[in-house]
């Protein structure tokens, strides 16, 4: 599995303090239950938009989008979307406030998964 392994957050003051980060994981033949980790957000972020835009990983497989704190605490952020074939998903959730740092996580269900996903995800940082 190729996940990222620099995790970098850029601000963009052209809109305030929205911020937007993309993240990417290539699945190689992963069995149901491979995790990729996305981004690392620091305390106190506020994510306001996600999405999913998937290659087809194969039959059967799902993908579901989590945020992770460091006691392994689970934040659902996108449930698992069909991605048997190519397409994309949106959050339509209310905002999520994340208290503390935070990974940002993709697993596949289902199936073995092979192919790309991109998640784009759209947050304001709040600070301390």
């Amino acid at each position: 599995m190729k996940e990222p392994t620099i995790h970098n957050l850029q601000m963009n003051t052209t809109y305030g303090n929205l911020n937007a980060a993309v993240g990417r994981v290539e699945f190689e033949g992963e069995a149901a239950g491979a995790e990729g980790r996305l981004f690392k957000l620091p305390p106190m972020c506020k994510v306001v938009g996600l999405k999913l835009v998937n290659d087809a990983l194969g039959a059967s497989t799902t993908v579901k989008v989590d945020a992770v704190d460091k006691a392994g605490n689970r934040t659902a952020m996108l449930s698992p979307a069909n991605t048997a074939t190519a397409g994309r998903v949106d959050y339509d959730g209310a905002p999520v406030m994340l208290d503390v740092a935070t990974t940002i996580a993709a697993t596949t269900a289902g199936g073995a998964a092979t192919g790309v996903i991109d998640v784009v995800l759209q947050y304001i940082y709040i600070g301390a």
